[in-house]
């Protein structure tokens, strides 16, 4: 990975963070595993260049049982 790359992966990490951080309390108290996952967890995985979008590395599926989405 390049310095340019890595700069904008932490660039891209640390506005992740002031994201989370900038969330209220009853917004974090709140927020659902998928929101969490959407909001945060995939644009990790995307900015560390793993292959979210390709549907036979990355496989997102809800649990219907439990009601909460897991990734496979």
């Amino acid at each position: 990975m390049s310095v340019s790359q890595q700069a904008h992966v932490r660039a891209e990490i640390e506005r992740l963070i002031a994201t989370y951080n900038g969330l209220d309390d009853e917004t974090r108290e709140n927020i659902t595993e998928s929101s969490v996952v959407t909001q945060f967890i995939e644009p990790l995985f995307r900015a560390l260049g793993w292959p979210i979008e390709d549907p036979k590395r990355y496989i997102k599926r809800m649990d219907i049982r439990n009601r909460h989405q897991s990734l496979g």
